[in-house]
């Protein structure tokens, strides 16, 4: 699965054409307190997106953590910032990315009580389709094929890694 976050413009303009031409579908997580705003993916472009198969998943309304929120705060961030990117795709929105990657068991709890089919964090690793948090490997502007390749390729191979990442997981749900 190859996801964005943060509703950049870029997603639109770059990544999107290029999901296009090799038939791939992404999740563009947004923020929907951006939507329109200069340097973020505008109304129009996000429903170009999902009209063409793409995944519109909620990334917070202000890109803020959500750990620690209160109520009416998740509210906000999982709510009213699915409500609004819904509105502008006409669809559901079914899945969300933790700001930063950040999350706890409260967040997993609000998540689910929001009924989300997945949460989405940074945590790196090799995603489980059963888990509910999914892992993901973050691409920095000095990756190269071949270091993204081999930090995937150590993971696929390396059991060690693989157990630490799960205790992490368990570790950060239980806080």
């Amino acid at each position: 699965v190859v996801t964005f976050d943060d509703g950049n413009i870029s997603d639109y303009s770059i990544a999107f054409p290029m999901l296009q031409k090799y038939e791939i579908t992404g999740y563009f997580f947004v923020i929907a307190g951006l939507i329109d705003k200069k340097g973020y993916c505008s109304q129009k472009d996000l429903r170009e997106m999902h009209k063409h198969g793409m995944i519109i998943g909620n990334h917070g309304m202000g890109h803020k953590s959500w750990r620690g929120l209160s109520d009416e705060e998740y509210a906000v961030e999982l709510h009213d910032a699915r409500k609004k990117i819904e509105d502008i795709i006409d669809a559901p929105v079914l899945y969300a990315a933790c700001p930063f990657g950040s999350y706890d068991g409260t967040v997993i709890k609000k998540l689910k009580q929001y009924n989300y089919l997945n949460g989405y964090t940074s945590d790196r690793g090799m995603a489980n389709k059963r888990d509910f948090m999914q892992s993901r490997f973050s691409v920095h502007y000095n990756d190269t094929i071949e270091s993204i390749t081999n930090e995937i390729e150590s993971y696929q191979k390396s059991h060690i890694k693989q157990t630490k990442r799960k205790i992490k997981s368990l570790l950060k749900s239980l806080r």
